[in-house]
């Protein structure tokens, strides 16, 4: 499978390159922004996350919460 992705720089623009791994095997493209991503990762646990971009916090959130956390979002 193949992959192509321009992305939109908005927040954390040297250390939030996509596309982005989880700590599992899991891979996200995604170009766009998680406007309560501040309110998320302080939910989640700040001292996780290795950048600062709102990307991570889609990992974090899937580890957490599973298929429910398109609820946070």
């Amino acid at each position: 499978m193949g992959l192509s992705h321009a992305r939109l720089c908005i927040v954390d623009l040297n250390t939030g390159q996509q596309p982005m791994q989880g700590s599992n095997r899991n891979v996200v493209s995604y170009n766009g922004e998680i406007y309560n991503y501040i309110q998320l990762r302080r939910e989640l646990g700040e001292s996780s996350f290795v950048t600062s971009s709102d990307n991570e916090v889609d990992f974090k959130a899937y580890e957490r919460w599973g298929f429910d956390c398109k609820y946070y979002f």
